[in-house]
């Protein structure tokens, strides 16, 4: 778990930022003419969009079962969803084909520091999700409960609002995916609002009362950064095993997913 960084209203995943920063670096560092020669913004320009679009292209491959179910989400990369080192090779490649001589080595050098510098801070901020703090939630009828109380098995928490758009957007994908999943126990929990106006959203995309929660202190959220939507991966044990902020592609759900049940095994 990396954290959430808040601008104002925003609610921010750190890695985002950071892979944001690693971009703008280079691009101002590789497009220096008396280091990279001439040119050389569109040469930096070539290598970066080439190191994108092969990282994302890497992410789908490795995750295709899911893409071809949705395919359209190939395109959905505010969801997040890339690999590094295809990324890497790719810019690599480019900086090779497009630059010459001592600019092609430094070119080489920049895309090295600048990937080396990311993965480290990445490293440097990565932190073991905080475990799930008991707390009182209500359900459908104002009855109090504490949750997570007898938890058994595998579970994956939804934090979620009736009026983020992020979270009305990535419902159907999760209550398609709770129905597949028996082995899994989905609980899906409204962050602090009213239970009719929980209670009409989730009808509108096909939950019933018995699948919702409400937090009405939004503990779990503040736990968890603040963000809307959070998913959180739950191992057989009651640990935490990941937790994802923002909206969920179908890729990386199944990804959580195959690792908690693998832990489960």
């Amino acid at each position: 778990m990396t954290g959430i960084v808040h601008i104002g209203p925003l609610a921010l995943a750190a890695d985002r930022l950071i892979a944001l920063a690693a971009i703008l670096l280079f691009l101002v560092i590789g497009s220096r003419e008396n280091w990279f020669g001439k040119r050389a913004d569109r040469t930096a320009w070539a290598v970066m969009l080439a190191g994108l679009l092969f990282a994302r292209i890497g992410y789908v491959v490795v995750h295709f079962d899911a893409f071809r179910i949705d395919p359209i989400a190939i395109f959905k990369v505010w969801e997040g969803g890339f690999r590094i080192d295809w990324g890497i090779a790719a810019a690599a490649v480019v900086a090779i084909w497009k630059s010459k001589g001592a600019a092609r080595l430094r070119f080489l050098f920049l895309i090295a520091l600048v990937a080396a510098a990311s993965l480290l801070t990445l490293e440097a901020l990565r932190r073991p999700p905080p475990p799930l703090p008991t707390v009182l939630l209500t359900d459908m009828e104002g009855r109090g409960l504490a949750f997570p109380a007898n938890m058994e098995g595998p579970a994956v928490i939804n934090l979620w609002a009736s009026w983020c758009g992020p979270c009305r957007a990535e419902m159907p994908l999760l209550r398609d995916m709770a129905a597949e999943r028996e082995d899994v126990r989905f609980h899906f929990i409204n962050m602090a609002e009213e239970p009719e106006q929980a209670r009409q959203f989730a009808r509108s995309v096909g939950l019933d009362d018995e699948d919702l929660l409400i937090d009405p202190a939004a503990q779990l959220a503040e736990t968890y950064g603040g963000a809307l939507p959070t998913t959180i991966f739950v191992a057989a044990d009651g640990s935490v095993h990941s937790v994802h902020s923002g909206a969920i592609s179908r890729a990386a759900l199944s990804e959580g997913l195959a690792a908690i049940g693998e832990e489960a095994r």
